[in-house]
């Protein structure tokens, strides 16, 4: 296969990715794209360099030969995990290059979820429901943790595994994701965005 005959998927199109994929696109590769998400900014980047848009992971990963993730560090995890999630609905397979200025531990944990993503995608799917819903109740469950961490301690039991769990729920409890109530209707967000936004919370202490 030579290089004009190859699809190339590029995520994202934004200032760099853009830049490249007309490069790629120029010198006869077919490039696309899957703008789930993006700004409308991103869009009209897209369409300057002649990339081509299709409609979801899934047919972005059936079609393209090469992958190629142009990302700000943030979204090099919450990106892979998508691409993970729609290899394994697809049954597919494809070379996926990430580009992104991240750190190897950052490197190695995208391999971890999209290797436990990949071969164990039923109890993934269950575990990206059931995590998206514990940040309602965390501020609740910090009480909890905290009654149960002195129980513990008074039975000659270490309580720091509890007292850890109580931290993890103040965590949560500190985001605007434990905001929601039982009566919203809205989409829960998925279990990258969930992570993300803890990530983030974390860091910022």
């Amino acid at each position: 296969m030579s290089h004009k005959d190859l699809m190339i998927g590029i995520l994202s199109p934004g200032d760099m990715g853009h830049t490249v994929g007309n490069v790629l696109r120029e010198n006869g590769a077919r490039v696309i794209t899957c703008l789930e998400g993006r700004s409308q900014r991103t869009e009209k980047l897209t369409e300057d360099a002649g990339i081509e848009i299709v409609d979801s992971y899934p047919a972005l990963v059936e079609q393209a030969d090469l992958l190629l993730s142009i990302l700000v560090p943030a979204q090099a995890l919450p990106t892979a995990t998508k691409v993970a999630s729609a290899l394994a609905s697809t049954n597919t397979s494809v070379l996926y290059v990430d580009c992104n200025a991240i750190a190897p531990e950052t490197t190695r944990q995208i391999e971890r979820v999209a290797e436990f993503q990949l071969s164990q995608s039923e109890r993934y799917e269950s575990l990206s429901q059931s995590v998206a819903r514990i940040p309602m109740k965390s501020r609740r469950w910090v009480g909890e943790m905290e009654e149960i961490a002195k129980s513990f301690e008074n039975v000659g039991l270490t309580p720091k595994i509890i007292q850890g769990a109580a931290d993890v729920y103040r965590l949560m409890g500190s985001t605007t994701l434990a905001d929601r109530t039982p009566e919203d209707t809205t989409p829960f967000p998925s279990l990258e965005e969930t992570v993300t936004e803890l990530v983030k919370k974390s860091k910022k202490g």
